[in-house]
């Protein structure tokens, strides 16, 4: 398994409701003489919006622990991509140590990107891959992405499909696909596993998974995230029934376990 050897400068293109991902940007390793500055644009700042909200604070979470200076730039209006494009641009103007970009449109912000990119801004997507599909318009528009980054950070939520059909309620068949396609283009990968009790935390789901790991030539690393239950709360205030009701975050011995069945190094 490669190794990822460059300093982040990153772009961080959001796909889906995703989890903050400064984790995979700036590195505990990576030596810095200065605090590392950055800027997200997510769809908007909204403080009655729960996901925006977490997305945020998460972000702001982040940049503390990591000891960075973070700017949030956001349009007053969600889906308003002319004015996303707008602060993309300025945050491109003021050359921030990273960008992390939700946006609003898969392929409007398409020449923005290539500009970063050809200043010198490394781009990372982080996807669940649920969207992905090899049918058109969609393909072609991903085709055109992929010219403009550098590394994708991709959920596998479960490997088996009817396990993952009850954990997300959606197939992982074109989840599993993507990840076929970015290993034919050598597109550098990272994989991140949510582990859940009862769900994906049992140890012949996570031997396959690490079986189909092997199969991509293209994977620098693979993460373990525990699952945790910060956002339980949103449903109930929902009045929705929270789907993982009475599931506990996993144990130390089993995080663990799953670290060593998919050889994370850790």
């Amino acid at each position: 398994m490669k190794s990822h050897k460059k300093e982040i400068i990153t772009v961080a293109i959001l796909m889906a409701a995703a989890v903050v991902i400064f984790a995979g940007i700036l590195k505990p390793e990576a030596t810095q003489t200065k605090k590392c500055s950055l800027i997200y644009i997510p769809k908007i700042r909204d403080n009655t919006n729960d996901f925006w909200t977490s997305v945020i604070s998460g972000c702001k979470m982040a940049a503390e622990e990591y000891e960075s200076d973070l700017e949030i730039l956001a349009p007053d209006k969600e889906e308003n991509i002319e004015e996303q494009n707008k602060l993309l641009k300025k945050a491109i103007e003021q050359k921030p140590d990273a960008i992390l970009f939700s946006p609003s449109s898969m392929d409007a912000s398409d020449e923005l990107l290539k500009e970063a990119k050809e200043k010198g801004i490394h781009t990372t997507i982080d996807t669940s891959g649920a969207p992905f599909t090899r049918e058109e318009p969609f393909f072609s528009k991903f085709e055109e992405l992929m010219k403009y980054t550098d590394l994708l950070l991709l959920d596998i939520k479960h490997i088996d499909d009817e396990q993952h059909k009850i954990l997300t309620g959606h197939t992982n068949q074109n989840i599993l696909d993507l990840a076929r396609y970015l290993s034919d283009i050598n597109k550098p990968v990272w994989i991140r596993h949510v582990l859940v009790p009862e769900r994906s935390d049992n140890d012949e789901y996570l031997k396959k998974l690490d079986a189909f790991i092997q199969t991509l030539s293209n994977v620098e690393k693979v993460e373990v995230l525990p699952y945790h239950t910060l956002g339980e709360y949103k449903w109930k205030e929902l009045g929705m029934e929270y789907p993982l009701e009475g599931i506990e975050p996993p144990t130390e011995e089993r995080i663990r376990n799953a670290n060593e069945l998919l050889h994370t190094g850790k």
